[in-house]
């Protein structure tokens, strides 16, 4: 008993707060409820395959098909700042599947954008964690949106 009692107060670490509450927002896209940018330092998430006509589409949901294919992108707020990105299954361990990161310029409001893409088919049905890292001179801001595939 004071094992267990041990186990359930030990603190948690903030990445793993953080992992928890991200895929604790999986819930109420699998009830119905269309997810929405919660805050403006959130990525747009976009997403294409068979359903959308391979036409990149806004998402209304995190929960994504394998045949599809994510795209997130950030506003970037000025120059010098870098961005990385890893899959992460639902325990927070990093994937082989790879995101590749990239930056555009939108040529008519000559805003940045940092931009991400992952491909969903390697992967097997269930809960994942894509996480998006800034990095500028003096801070790093990691952004975790989990997502679920399904078949």
């Amino acid at each position: 008993m004071d094992a267990a009692r041990a186990a359930a107060n030990a603190p948690v670490s903030d990445e793993k707060a953080a992992l928890t509450r991200a895929l604790g927002s999986l819930d109420a896209d699998a009830r119905g409820a269309a997810s929405k940018r919660r805050r403006g330092d959130e990525p747009l998430v976009f997403h294409r395959g068979p359903s959308t006509g391979n036409k990149l589409e806004p998402s209304t949901t995190h929960i994504f098909p394998r045949a599809d294919r994510l795209h997130f992108e950030l506003e970037a707020p000025g120059a010098g700042i870098t961005w990385s990105g890893a899959l992460l299954d639902r325990t927070g361990k990093p994937t082989v599947v790879p995101v590749t990161v990239g930056e555009r310029a939108d040529a008519a409001t000559g805003q940045r954008w940092l931009t991400a893409d992952v491909t969903l088919a390697p992967l097997g049905p269930g809960d994942y964690v894509v996480s998006l890292t800034t990095t500028e001179p003096n801070q790093n801001a990691q952004r975790l949106v989990a997502i679920r595939v399904t078949n």
